[in-house]
C-alpha cells in the first residue's frame, strides 16, 4: 500500500506544480456568475416543496423497489412535452449519457463524436465495445468524410454531439448533422443538457428534429434547477435501455419527491420560461457589448449564457479568477485537462436573475483585470 500512497502523493505534487490541482471548497458570498441555474429555477419557491410526495427515498433500483407511480406519470408527461414516443428518467444526466453510450453501440459498430463532447459522453464511449473516433468540433466536412469512411463498413454508426457545448457555449449545426445522419444504419444522439430551458424544450424540439434523432438526453440539473436526467426517443429504445443500461439497472432510483418536481419544473417553464429567457438574452447582449476590444478578442464565439474568456494558461486564469472573486463575482477558472491545453479560460454564466447593474459591473471589472 505504501507504494500506491507514494504514487498518489507524487501525482498531487505534479498537479500542484502545474497550478492545476483541484480541491472542494465552500465559495464565499457573491454574485452568481458560475452556476448552471440559467433561469433561476433552483431558487424558485414553486419548486421547493412537493405536496404530493409521500416518501423521501426510493429504496432500491427501478427494477426492484424504486419504480414508483411518479415515474409513470412524469415520463409520460415529459414524452408528451417533447413530442416523442417515450422517456426514461435516470438519477443524473451523466448516468443517462453513460447508460446510452455504454450499452447501445456494439462491438461491430462505430461511434463518431464531436471532439469537445462532455466527459460523461466520453466515459460512456470508453465502456462501450464499439470502435470510436472523434470528428473536429462542429466540422460538417470532417463528419461527412468519416461517415463515408465508416458507414459502409460497419453495421451501425452512432454520431454523438451536444446541442450547446458546455465549455465554449457554442451551438452545433444540428439540422445539417441530422441530414448527414439520415441513413438506415446511422443513429444520431444529442445531449441537450445546456439547451433545455435556455431554448425552451431544447434545440431538437425547437428545430423539429425529434424523428431524425435516435436519442435525446436532457438534464434537469441545469436550467430546470433540480436533479436527474432523461433519455427521450422511440419506445423500443427505452425498452432496450431498461434491459441493458447498467447505470439505470444497478443504481437506486430518484425518490418520488424529486421525480414529481420534474413535472413542476416543466409547468414552471411553460409559465415563466419566455419572460425569463428575454431577460437572460438581454444580459448576454449587454455583457458582450460592455467588453473592451481586448476582452472581446479573448471571448469565444457564443450566443448562449456560457461566455468564456480565454487566458491561455493555468497561472493567469487562476489569478483572474481570484481578482474577480475579490470583487464579489463568483466565476470559475476552467483549466486543462477539462479544456484543451492553451485554452484555459474564465467561464462566465449569465442568468435571468442577474441585474443589469451587476452584468455591467462584471464586464467592466473583467476589462480592468485584462489590463492589469
Amino acid at each position: 500500500m505504501k507504494d500506491i500512497l507514494k504514487y498518489i502523493a507524487q501525482t498531487h505534487e505534479l498537479k500542484q506544480k502545474s497550478n492545476a490541482y483541484r480541491s472542494l471548497k465552500n465559495w464565499p458570498e457573491g454574485i452568481d456568475f458560475f452556476s448552471n441555474d440559467y433561469l433561476g429555477f433552483a431558487k424558485d419557491e414553486a419548486l421547493k416543496i412537493s405536496q404530493e410526495a409521500k416518501a423521501h427515498g426510493a429504496g432500491g433500483s427501478r427494477l426492484i423497489s424504486g419504480n414508483h407511480s411518479a415515474y409513470t406519470e412524469v415520463e409520460s408527461f415529459i414524452a408528451n412535452q417533447h413530442s416523442v414516443e417515450s422517456a426514461l428518467i435516470f438519477p443524473t444526466g451523466f448516468m443517462a449519457n453513460l447508460g446510452v453510450l455504454s450499452s447501445l453501440p456494439q462491438r461491430s459498430n462505430v461511434i463518431l463524436f464531436d471532439e469537445l463532447c462532455h466527459a460523461s459522453i466520453r466515459d460512456g464511449i470508453r465502456l462501450s465495445n464499439a470502435s470510436a473516433y472523434k470528428f473536429k468540433h462542429n466540422d460538417l466536412d470532417d463528419l461527412a468524410q468519416k461517415l463515408e469512411q465508416f458507414s459502409s463498413k460497419h453495421k451501425h454508426v452512432f454520431v454523438v454531439t451536444e446541442s450547446v457545448f458546455s465549455m465554449d457555449g457554442d451551438i452545433a449545426p444540428l439540422q445539417e448533422i441530422a441530414k448527414l445522419c439520415d441513413h438506415e444504419n446511422i443513429g444520431l444522439i444529442v445531449d441537450e443538457a445546456h439547451a433545455l430551458g435556455v431554448f425552451d424544450l431544447g434545440l431538437v424540439h425547437q428545430l423539429g428534429l425529434q424523428q431524425k434523432v435516435l436519442a435525446t438526453i436532457v438534464t434537469f440539473s441545469k436550467a430546470m434547477g433540480l436533479h436527474g436526467g432523461a433519455v427521450l426517443g422511440p419506445k423500443h429504445l427505452i425498452n432496450f435501455l431498461v434491459n441493458h443500461a447498467r447505470s439505470l439497472i444497478y443504481t437506486t432510483g430518484l425518490p418520488p419527491e424529486s421525480v414529481l418536481k420534474i413535472k413542476q419544473a416543466y409547468l414552471l417553464l411553460q409559465k415563466e420560461g419566455e419572460h425569463r429567457r428575454i431577460a437572460l438574452n438581454k444580459h448576454i447582449a449587454s455583457f458582450k457589448a460592455q467588453l473592451s476590444a481586448k476582452a472581446q478578442s479573448k471571448l469565444l464565439p457564443s450566443s448562449t449564457p456560457i461566455q468564456s474568456v480565454v487566458f491561455g494558461n493555468n497561472n493567469s486564469t487562476k489569478q483572474a479568477e481570484q481578482q474577480l472573486l475579490e470583487k464579489g463575482f463568483l466565476v470559475k477558472a476552467i483549466l486543462h485537462p477539462t479544456v484543451p491545453l492553451g485554452t484555459e479560460r474564465i467561464r462566465i454564466i449569465l442568468h435571468a436573475f442577474n441585474t443589469e447593474a451587476d452584468v455591467r459591473s462584471l464586464a467592466n471589472t473583467l476589462n480592468q483585470v485584462l489590463e492589469s
